[in-house]
């Protein structure tokens, strides 16, 4: 199946992406921060020199008219005049005062030419000018605010950088560890979806197997019944008539006889499992029920029936049907112990128990053990190990069970014994509890 989100390809795209993203915008804040305080500076810096320069051009003007021929001899004396006007001269660096003939009338300070703003304006009359006025500043400190102001962009341009990379790509990390925990969730679900679809066709086949088996032992049944019966009957007056003779055979008429019995039984197990069954459930004290019917058990010589029943409750149970499962799954136990060693003690052992909300009966021996392979199959329609019978008994066994909506439980081991735990609940479907 598919995975959900990107592919390695496109995660290492969209991480390039990040980072390249991520680049630009530090890349920008870095550069965009000196050169928006360079630009206010200097817009600052300038509007206030154009604005002095003026201003000392102007007052020029009225002190060429004030004193005609004399303004060009002032020299500092000029200075201290402009200083003594409303004219902000603190930034002012260096003044340079020119005739009209370009020479040089004024000079006043001095300043390193490599960092300056500088800005000039005629004084006198605007027709004839009489001179011009070059004013310079020390752009020192603009230059000193834009280096800090680039360090600063630098230093923002860098953790804007590590942000847009660091946590985009924490949650790119965290997206793709929520996704894998998805994969994985939805892998698991499609497992066991995938699981009990082959589960569920797996029964539908083993029901389909079973109806069409129960409509060949039903027709197979039906056809041996009236047979064996006129068999059964016919036997009668020649048992009679043998003994009557005595032609020496009892023994043989007696083997006719359980042939016949057993016949009856396998056709009845026949029938049983195709029998579609009314079941009468009945409140029954388990452990009184049970141990009627052990007593009623004839015990093979050799055979040790231990018995220990301790449910202490009272289920609805059908004791008919009920007591044919119990009955198959001890005589199973009695015939798996007849068949170890003649030394070994034969123990079978029925036990009850209450469990939370069910009742168990437990049937262990410590017979020859069932392989595992024939634990797979044991339930199957005709499947037996034995030389007799045909293979429905634990069908029949199950098919009960199902009936008291209940479970069967195997557990064995090979050359140990076998347990089997028929599990009950003490309220059946439609039955509530008193």
């Amino acid at each position: 199946m598919g995975k959900i989100g990107s592919s390695n390809t496109a995660q290492e795209t969209l991480v390039r992406k990040l980072n390249a993203f991520a680049f630009i915008i530090g890349l920008v804040t870095a550069l965009a921060i000196p050169t928006l305080y360079f630009g206010v500076s200097y817009e600052e810096e300038r509007e206030h020199l154009n604005a002095t320069t003026k201003a000392v051009a102007s007052t020029l003007t009225e002190i060429t008219f004030q004193y005609p021929e004399m303004w060009r001899f002032l020299d500092d004396r000029l200075i201290a005049i402009l200083q003594r006007t409303r004219i902000r001269l603190e930034h002012v660096s260096k003044i340079e005062i020119f005739d009209g003939k370009g020479d040089i009338v004024v000079e006043s300070g001095t300043l390193d030419q490599s960092a300056t703003f500088s800005a000039s304006a005629e004084f006198g009359d605007p027709a004839t000018p009489l001179g011009r006025v070059f004013i310079s500043i020390d752009a020192t400190s603009t230059v000193i605010g834009t280096a800090l102001a680039a360090v600063l962009g630098l230093t923002l341009g860098a953790g804007m950088f590590l942000v847009l990379r660091i946590y985009p790509l924490k949650a790119l990390l965290a997206a793709n560890t929520e996704i894998k925990e998805l994969n994985d969730f939805l892998e698991i679900r499609v497992e066991e979806r995938t699981a009990a679809l082959r589960m569920t066709q797996s029964e539908l086949v083993r029901q389909e197997r079973l109806a069409t088996i129960g409509q060949l032992t039903a027709t197979v049944s039906h056809e041996l019944w009236n047979p064996l019966n006129a068999i059964r009957l016919s036997m009668d007056p020649i048992a009679d008539a043998t003994r009557e003779l005595n032609l020496g055979l009892d023994e043989t008429v007696a083997r006719i006889e359980r042939s016949i019995s057993r016949c009856d039984n396998i056709i009845g197990e026949m029938l049983d499992f195709t029998r579609e069954t009314r079941v009468n459930f009945e409140p029954t004290n388990l452990d009184e029920w049970l141990s009627c019917l052990l007593d009623e058990q004839v015990k093979p010589v050799g055979v040790v029936l231990h018995r220990d029943l301790a449910a202490a409750a009272t289920p609805y149970i059908d004791r008919e049907r009920l007591r044919r499962a119990v009955i198959n799954i001890i005589d199973n136990a009695v015939q798996a112990v007849q068949g170890t060693d003649d030394h070994s003690e034969k123990i079978v052992t029925v036990s009850t128990k209450f469990n939370a909300g069910h009742v168990e009966i437990a049937v262990i021996d410590n017979g020859t053990g069932i392989s595992e392979n024939d634990r797979k199959k044991m339930f199957e329609p005709l499947f037996s190990t034995k030389s007799f019978g045909v293979g429905l008994g634990l069908t029949v066994v199950e098919k009960i069970l199902n009936e008291h909506s209940g479970e069967i439980k195997v557990t064995s081991t090979v050359g140990e014994g076998t347990q089997f735990v028929l599990r009950i609940p003490l309220h059946p479907p439609g039955k509530g509890k008193n």
